[in-house]
């Protein structure tokens, strides 16, 4: 009995991720188009380095919005093989997310706070995606979907920020937009399937926060932010 009950908490747990993921996904593949249509102007930055960097992580987000549902239908097979699959998406990701910022931060002033989100973004995507497979490998599900849901708020950043551009806010309610999605939502989840926090969910928020108060100091602290500078070749 006390078996059954477990299976369907379960199973409602994973309900819920698969629908929080989907939307997820549809709003940051969603919102480029609009962004575009409401700017042509960038359509001219479309290189193919930009282009495929705007690819492989359409397909991440894809793949994020997908596979929960998959395990929901218990296709797990499939699920197991697009979550292998992954590895390949995510190192081309990283390469082109990180060199397409570079050379945003060369060619534009004052565009170094790109490159500084982005390499941020970086450091707590990363670490927690390799966490999430860890975890699935070793069968720790209830870990693994927390990790890869904080993993994927991390590449929230973009998405929200056109968000506030479309709706014509100041640019920074973008990225205090991304903090607040990035922290709260997990919680929000959590407190509806468990009405309480999941131990993997607090030590992610504790990482996250320690991740975006070092980019809130690299951002607002200019010897730091000329680190960055540096970095990519440019003195600002």
């Amino acid at each position: 009995m006390s078996k059954d009950i477990n299976k369907q908490s379960t199973s409602d747990e994973t309900r819920v991720f698969a629908y929080v993921a989907l939307l997820i996904a549809v709003l940051s593949i969603g919102i480029f188009p609009i962004f575009l249509l409401l700017n042509p102007d960038r359509v001219d930055r479309l290189t193919t380095s930009v282009s495929l960097h705007a690819v492989t992580i359409s397909l991440w987000f894809v793949l994020f919005g997908v596979q929960p549902w998959l395990s929901v239908r218990r296709k797990t097979s499939i699920h197991r093989v697009l979550g292998q699959a992954s590895a390949l998406i995510v190192i081309i990701t990283v390469i082109t997310g990180l060199y397409v910022s570079i050379s945003i931060a060369r060619e534009f002033k004052h565009a170094d706070a790109v490159f500084i989100i982005n390499s941020f973004e970086m450091v707590g995507f990363v670490p927690l995606y390799v966490l999430a497979i860890r975890s699935a490998k070793h069968g720790a599900f209830e870990a693994h979907k927390r990790y890869m849901l904080f993993a994927t708020l991390f590449l929230t950043a973009p998405p929200v920020d056109r968000l506030s551009r479309v709706m014509e806010l100041d640019p920074i309610w973008g990225l205090y937009g991304f903090f607040g999605f990035l922290l709260l939502t997990p919680v929000l989840v959590d407190f509806l399937v468990r009405k309480k926090l999941h131990s993997t969910t607090v030590g992610c928020l504790i990482f996250s926060s320690v991740v975006l108060a070092g980019l809130y100091a690299c951002l607002n602290l200019p010897d730091l932010r000329a680190v960055f500078g540096t970095l990519h070749g440019r003195n600002f």
